[in-house]
């Protein structure tokens, strides 16, 4: 529980001290400010910069980011020129620390909004540049009508997500807590891999806003978005991660 009061001199680190302990990214290291321990530069994220380059750019673009976490993709993309960003947060927590991030790097093109992305997509009119799931597809429990609905609002996307394939998965630390659910989907023809969450009472949860989600396998994934009319490029892969096998790719059509 943080403290209602701050008795030090404003400073970006009281910000970031509300949530001491449960960040995980670094910030720039020229801001000299202390936060999370993530091995990599989340605010660097190479992932991001090559799909910048297949995307056409972020100079300019109206971006969709679904699920920003704490903001530092967010960030790139406002670095990069976005004309506006327009963040879904659906986890409270990571809402907060987005705005925390916002004004502590001092983003003025962005809009963080708290709620469900999914709902979000299937209301909106708005029709957006480019649209970033980094993260997000694996803790939905209907990750091909999210899918979908991606393709209805951008034609050009930016995925990054854990995908189910049972060799890697079984040396993750996933392994044991998959439920093969077949016959899913519109079609009927989709396989959802379930997994119940079991750190949803812990301060650092930071999964979806479901009991459970449901993962698709790489084939069904990609299949899917091939059907929706969008040619893949895949930036990364790693199939030993140890939260199991993650892809990042960029969609267009």
């Amino acid at each position: 529980m943080f403290s209602r009061t701050v008795n030090a001199m404003p400073s970006p680190q009281n910000a970031l001290d509300i949530f001491r302990g449960e960040w995980a990214a670094k910030f720039p290291s020229e801001l000299g400010l202390v936060a999370g321990g993530f091995h990599g530069d989340l605010f660097n994220d190479h992932r991001l910069d090559a799909a910048e380059e297949r995307l056409g750019g972020f100079e300019g673009k109206s971006i969709l980011e679904l699920g920003p976490f704490e903001g530092y993709h967010t960030a790139m993309l406002e670095a990069r020129g976005a004309a506006h960003i327009t963040a879904i947060e659906a986890n409270t927590r990571s809402f907060l620390k987005c705005l925390i991030t916002k004004e502590v790097m001092g983003l003025t093109r962005t809009s963080v909004m708290l709620g469900n992305f999914v709902d979000f997509m299937r209301e909106s009119d708005e029709r957006f540049d480019i649209l970033i799931a980094s993260g997000v597809l694996y803790h939905l429990p209907h990750p091909d009508e999210a899918l979908a609905l991606m393709s209805r609002v951008s034609s050009r996307l930016f995925i990054q997500t854990h995908y189910y394939d049972p060799g890697p998965i079984a040396k993750s630390h996933f392994s044991n807590q998959f439920t093969e659910i077949p016959g899913q989907g519109a079609d009927g023809k989709l396989t959802y891999h379930r997994m119940e969450y079991q750190d949803r009472d812990s301060p650092l949860y930071n999964g979806g806003v479901n009991a459970y989600t449901h993962w698709l396998t790489r084939h069904d994934m990609l299949g899917l978005l091939e059907e929706l009319g969008f040619e893949i490029d895949i930036v990364f892969e790693e199939t030993d991660n140890p939260n199991g096998p993650v892809l990042s790719f960029s969609a267009t059509r």
